[in-house]
């Protein structure tokens, strides 16, 4: 991994606090709109919220919780982790039942995911690290997952910031925020990967010791991740924890089947003669140089950097792809390898950069300038087009 020094002068904080205040202001546009019902699957996740604020007492059987009938009284949508709508229903508890209280915690999720990659990026390939958060602060897809109360956002930053946990050395905090990561959706597991990568390179011809490390930092995880089931548990009965644990991965099998494990790669390169502004959502020319940057990654994997990027590539976009193959996905699902993307991105044009020639600095320069320019062009259409990004339809429900 690159060098890291370990102060940042001042331009540098003044120019992250910038990109940073910028992806807040394009994350929020849709928590201050007033006129807005709830979005794609705020239909499930706000009334669970809400659920918790006010839980039912009614000596409820536990297998009676686990339904995904979000009109029942006692509602907790028991398919994901709680914490995501743990947050919700705190942010509601101090804004009120509207917009604002929703999104409050999505939109701030997601804009600490700006800095995290920061953080991974500087330690990574250190010339691209500014370069590589505002990718971040500008990308598509994290921009609409932010303005909505949705879980994807939770799992995707605190899977960004154990990332960038593990790339600086601190592998227990990177553990603690692992768990947070599935506490929120079990997505968060896609940092799974890099953390046995990262022990079994720190510990190679030592597996006594890598499987004391790989016990330590899962046991942290775990620490983190049962909190989060309190609620549910005080409310409703410590065997209903239980059984939501075999709920949340049984569930699965009621979905119709997936269509496939091509599907995640026809995304990446679908365009539609309607101009349907949801295929343009993970920024081609991102997703081009990404793809550079992997290959850049697997060249140079006897690193521990790039070794653990791409274990970071594998456990993201492969469980997109495992998912499509076993049950319906959707293309928000690409919010989980969203930072995974930006980073491999940030890496290629890293690599050019410490090359040092006239010539590979042209690549790095005009790489970043079309990723700028593809997101000026998408940004605009995801805030302010005439419907609510990958959403055919606003349902307008007074929960």
């Amino acid at each position: 991994m690159g060098e890291m020094r370990l102060s940042m002068t001042k331009s540098e904080i003044l120019l992250l606090v910038l990109v940073v205040v910028l992806g807040v202001a394009l994350r929020a546009s849709w928590m201050l709109n007033p006129n807005t019902g709830f979005m794609v699957d705020e239909v499930y996740y706000i009334p669970a919220a809400l659920h918790y604020l006010k839980p039912y007492i009614g000596g409820i059987a536990p297998g009676s919780m686990l339904t995904e009938n979000r009109y029942v009284p006692y509602y907790i949508n028991p398919e994901h982790p709680p914490l995501a709508k743990l947050m919700i229903a705190a942010a509601i508890g101090i804004f009120g039942n509207n917009p604002i209280g929703w999104r409050f915690f999505s939109t701030l999720m997601g804009s600490l995911g700006t800095p995290a990659i920061y953080f991974a990026a500087r330690r990574l390939f250190p010339k691209a690290a500014l370069v590589t958060a505002a990718f971040y602060a500008l990308y598509p897809m994290d921009i609409s997952m932010s303005q909505i109360g949705m879980l994807d956002v939770f799992a995707t930053t605190f899977s960004a910031i154990s990332f960038a946990a593990l790339v600086n050395d601190k592998p227990k905090l990177s553990g603690a925020f692992f768990g947070l990561a599935t506490a929120s959706k079990l997505t968060g597991l896609t940092v799974g990967l890099p953390i046995l990568y990262y022990v079994l390179a720190k510990k190679r011809g030592q597996p006594l010791q890598a499987l004391k490390m790989l016990i330590v930092i899962f046991a942290i995880a775990v620490v983190c991740y049962i909190p989060a089931f309190i609620p549910m548990g005080v409310d409703y009965g410590w065997e209903t924890v239980l059984l939501d644990q075999f709920y949340m991965v049984l569930v699965q099998q009621h979905y119709a089947a997936g269509p496939g494990p091509f599907l995640p790669f026809e995304w990446l390169a679908a365009f539609s003669s309607n101009f349907n502004p949801t295929i343009f959502l993970n920024n081609a020319a991102l997703t081009i140089v990404s793809v550079l940057g992997l290959i850049y990654c697997v060249i140079k994997s006897k690193l521990l950097g790039p070794l653990l990027l791409t274990g970071y590539f594998l456990s993201a976009f492969g469980l997109i792809v495992a998912a499509a193959s076993l049950r319906v996905v959707y293309f928000f699902y690409l919010e989980d390898a969203a930072p995974v993307f930006v980073l491999l991105a940030g890496a290629f044009i890293g690599g050019m950069l410490d090359i040092g020639s006239r010539r590979a600095r042209i690549v790095a320069y005009a790489c970043a300038f079309a990723i700028f320019v593809a997101a000026a062009i998408l940004v605009p259409i995801v805030l302010y087009g005439s419907s609510v990004p990958y959403a055919g339809t606003i349902t307008r429900i007074t929960p």
